[in-house]
């Protein structure tokens, strides 16, 4: 379904993607400007359908050319708050240093979110720092306005993993580099174990970790583990342990998607 933009003069429009496989969807998402997020992938968005939310799957084009993309997350909140909230988890993904583009997106998002009844639409948009003006002027203009909470995390931070392990080392601050290259002299490996056997070792490790740190693991055990384990069956996450003398020390679960991986728990 296309909508028509309200300037005739833009080269950009968007429509809803319905009855988009798997395959088209993480295409676009993943050649859009900046590579997208797991939290936007397909496999994502099923997942939290069979926990009632429903995926909007929405592509801007521009000339009939895909030039990005947003999964919004429609959940209902009746009966006491009429209609639905559309969360746009991690995005959308768009060419943010183009005003053209970015406002015939939300145009066209706000028409759809109206017409199924949304009374909120909530985005997190990966934009960089440096790109202070999008936030403070852009999507002020378009009526977004800062959330109270964040619901995930509040900034991402990048590593250019096309560096040698040398620059990477590197980089790090001396203590840290010293011990990475102690544990490798004492015979700590990195394995990646059976999810199903591993899973309550790690999340033991989260556990101990949010325990001692302070800060409470705002999701359920049952949640983590399915939602684990069903991106690990989809070939978008892998559990790693640190072991020594075939005991795990630590553990780390990361999220995979085109040519990015996301540490999130562990």
């Amino acid at each position: 379904m296309s909508l028509h933009p309200t300037q005739a003069t833009t080269p950009y429009a968007i429509r809803e993607a319905r009855g988009v496989t798997q395959a088209e969807w993480d295409g676009w998402l993943e050649d859009s400007p900046g590579g997208g997020h797991i939290l936007q992938s397909y496999d994502w968005g099923e997942f939290k359908h069979r926990l009632g939310w429903r995926p909007v799957r929405l592509v801007l084009e521009r000339d009939g050319e895909v030039a990005g993309v947003g999964q919004f997350l429609a959940y209902d909140t009746g009966p006491f708050v009429p209609g639905s909230l559309w969360y746009c988890t991690k995005g959308p993904w768009l060419p943010w240093n183009d005003e053209e583009a970015v406002r015939v997106f939300f145009r066209g998002v706000l028409e759809v979110a109206r017409r199924e009844g949304a009374h909120t639409v909530k985005i997190e948009p990966e934009v960089l720092e440096e790109q202070s003006d999008v936030k403070a002027l852009l999507l002020g203009g378009l009526g977004f306005r800062k959330a109270r909470y964040d619901l995930n995390q509040k900034t991402t931070m990048l590593v250019d993993l096309r560096s040698s392990e040398e620059e990477l080392l590197a980089r790090m601050k001396g203590k840290t580099r010293y011990n990475v290259r102690l544990a490798a002299r004492k015979g700590v490996e990195v394995v990646e174990p059976d999810f199903g056997e591993a899973w309550e070792t790690f999340y033991g490790f989260m556990k101990a970790t949010a325990d001692r740190a302070g800060y409470p693991i705002r999701r359920s055990q049952d949640y983590l583990y399915d939602n684990m384990r069903e991106m690990h069956g989809a070939g978008r996450g892998r559990l790693f342990f640190a072991v020594h003398e075939s005991k795990p020390l630590a553990g780390i679960y990361v999220y995979t998607f085109g040519k990015k991986y996301w540490y999130i728990h562990g």
